[in-house]
């Protein structure tokens, strides 16, 4: 028998993914990513309310290879949602690079984190 996990659904359509954002910061050229990744954090938060929002589970993965972790999920043919704004890198040249990868190869969509529908992909609204 299923348990209740009481906020969110047993089984859920989507899930938000939160890759390697919960870091120490203790490497070289960190300064350079906390530029990016404190605006990235604001539109991150304002993603994962709205997710909450449709009852979309958010699960957090720190394993420092994201495109490894988007890779495997395409493999296995699920529909990459990858929001532009809320990718950060220790330049832009890196982050547009990365975006760039994952758009080509993996078919992601790089929408703005504003522009997803959680509705059309098959959540419900929380009551």
């Amino acid at each position: 028998m299923p348990r209740d996990h009481g906020s969110f659904p047993n089984r859920a359509k989507a899930a938000l993914l939160l890759i390697d954002v919960i870091n120490d910061l203790e490497f070289p050229d960190a300064e350079a990513l906390l530029e990016r990744a404190v605006p990235m954090a604001k539109r991150l938060a304002e993603l994962k309310r709205r997710a909450r929002k449709h009852r979309i589970p958010a699960i957090y993965i720190n394993e420092n290879f994201g495109l490894f972790t988007a890779n495997d999920a395409y493999m296995r043919d699920y529909a990459l949602y990858i929001p532009r704004d809320c990718v950060a890198a220790n330049t832009v040249d890196e982050t547009s690079y990365a975006l760039g990868q994952m758009s080509k190869l993996l078919k992601a969509d790089i929408r703005q984190s504003d522009e997803i529908d959680f509705k059309k992909l098959g959540a419900t609204v929380r009551e």
